[in-house]
């Protein structure tokens, strides 16, 4: 008989059904926002409202709650997903009172992954590695990364606009490819590159940050719409790797 499935390794969200109260939601420092720093306060929004969360594994379903214990795993999820797309080894710490356990995440075969977890509390994993499909823990953790993107929305959390959640609302995961090259190198790159897409902004009327934004999400192609009237370069950007990347080719 199969094990239990919640007695081996997951990660659930059950998202909310309404917005936090504003005076609950976080407020947002000065940018730049470093990803962990989003998940945090993501994980607090979300815990104003009615979501909850789900984990287990190693034998035994976990005590598990949205304000810490899954913002701990949460803070971390644009790593694993990194490690997952690049099957590279990856520990993640869960370490909030009580949960204290590292999770070792290893490739051994390009559709096998090993989760081995170690406890640093008087409960013991049993067993303490699994084994599990790629695809499958792969989808499990893109689904989270989806539905915690999308609750920050349904939430109303100033998270929300910010990167990597547009990109995984859009249902986009892997990393964004960057080349890094010596400055002299990087005519001969760009010229290399076939098909050129060229996309001109007029830029004549641009006389502050707040202008060059109005220019370019009024001229270039974005995918998805920006929406609202706040500015968030995070979300341009993710905005516009996705409809650069799906826009006609156009060459000189």
């Amino acid at each position: 008989m199969p094990p239990d499935d919640r007695h081996r390794f997951h990660v659930r969200l059950r998202p909310p059904t309404a917005p936090a109260a504003p005076e609950a939601l976080d407020p947002l420092d000065e940018p730049p926002y470093d990803y962990p720093t989003l998940a945090l306060i993501g994980c607090a929004d979300l815990a104003a409202t009615d979501a909850t969360a789900e984990a287990g594994g190693f034998g035994a379903p976990w005590h598990f709650d949205v304000s810490y214990d899954l913002s701990a795993f949460l803070e971390e999820l644009d790593q694993l997903l990194t490690a997952f797309h690049d099957r590279t080894p990856h520990t993640l710490d869960l370490y909030p009172q009580g949960l204290e356990r590292t999770l070792a995440f290893a490739f051994p075969t390009p559709d096998l992954v090993t989760v081995h977890c170690a406890s640093r509390t008087d409960w013991t994993p049993s067993p303490s590695t699994e084994h599990h499909p790629y695809d499958q823990l792969h989808t499990q953790l893109t689904t989270l990364a989806h539905q915690f993107a999308t609750a920050l929305e349904t939430s109303g959390s100033r998270t929300a606009p910010h990167s990597p959640f547009p990109a995984w609302r859009a249902g986009r995961f892997a990393p964004t490819p960057v080349t890094y090259a010596p400055p002299d190198d990087l005519p001969r790159l760009l010229a290399a590159r076939a098909p050129t897409r060229h996309h001109h902004v007029d830029t004549t009327a641009v006389s502050s940050l707040d202008d060059l934004y109005d220019a370019i999400s009024r001229t270039l192609p974005l995918d998805p719409p920006l929406h609202g009237h706040v500015r968030s370069w995070d979300a341009l950007d993710d905005s516009l790797s996705g409809g650069l990347h799906e826009a006609p080719d156009r060459t000189p």
